[in-house]
């Protein structure tokens, strides 16, 4: 019989318990999906991110070995989604990865069994996850929705006219009132999800937030670490196209600050030490 890893005694999928496994799952991570990248910025941020969650737990990092070797990983987070009146508790796959070096023996398919048993022993009702198309359909997958994303090319913003509207980057006092945005625009839909001041807080420090100074009024607008940006409006009109003008005058001030910021979470990532 012809010898495959998923099949040796020595092969285990299992939570990650040490740091020295902790790391290796953050750079491979880094590494694999943001190649051509500071691998040691991304893995930093990554780690920070994913680990100072109010709501993590150290089980949800999940890793595939060969005795003591690492050959890839998952994380499993959890969530409360919205389905009408009733709350639902589930869980994401995400980050889903199998080292190079052992791509093509079946790693890739053992992780996602294996989130499939580690949703199944917490009785969570739904699994959820973003992938390519057309592979995890052999899991039991569903497609449920299409993910919309606009693109708005820099020139076009500014050949428009200055806005009227001031912006300026949000503070941890402002967090109340975009939480209160959030769900006003995003509460009513089926299959939400639902976020708490802790999160809100949470997405503040890692996130780069800009917001008008009428913020309860009219709208936000983020921009993430990887500077990808996002539009909320929370007006049913948008007369004279006030949107796209609040998004030229922001884009300049997140390209005076975005160098700055880079720099920084570079100087911290050399300063602090990885840590579970």
């Amino acid at each position: 019989m012809e010898f495959t890893i998923t099949s040796s005694p020595d092969f285990v999928i299992r939570s990650l318990t040490t740091a020295a496994e902790i790391e290796a799952f953050y750079w491979l991570n880094a590494q694999v999906f943001r190649p051509g990248h500071d691998t040691v910025l991304i893995a930093t941020r990554r780690r920070r991110f994913i680990t100072e969650a109010p709501d993590f737990h150290p089980e949800q990092l999940r890793g595939a070995f060969l005795g003591t070797t690492y050959l890839g990983g998952y994380r499993i987070p959890a969530f409360t989604v919205h389905m009408g009146p009733a709350r639902l508790r589930i869980c994401g796959i995400g980050a889903v990865v199998t080292h190079p070096a052992y791509r093509h023996q079946g790693i890739a398919g053992a992780l996602m069994r294996d989130a499939i048993t580690y949703a199944i022993q917490r009785h969570y009702a739904l699994l959820l996850l973003d992938g390519i198309p057309n592979f995890y359909s052999q899991f039991g997958y569903v497609n449920v929705l299409d993910r919309l994303q606009h693109a708005i090319a820099s020139e076009e913003i500014h050949a428009h006219p200055p806005s009227p509207y001031t912006v300026r980057p949000a503070t941890l006092d402002d967090v109340p009132a975009l939480l209160t945005l959030h769900r006003r625009h995003y509460g009513s839909y089926l299959g939400s999800f639902d976020r708490t001041q802790e999160w809100q807080e949470h997405l503040w420090r890692h996130l780069y937030w800009l917001l008008s100074t009428s913020v309860r009024e009219n709208g936000l607008l983020s921009f993430s670490a990887r500077f990808f940006l996002v539009v909320r409006w929370d007006s049913a009109t948008d007369p004279g196209g006030k949107s796209f003008s609040y998004t030229r005058e922001n884009t300049r001030l997140w390209a005076a600050d975005s160098q700055e910021r880079h720099a920084q979470a570079a100087c911290e990532s050399c300063k602090r030490p990885l840590q579970a």
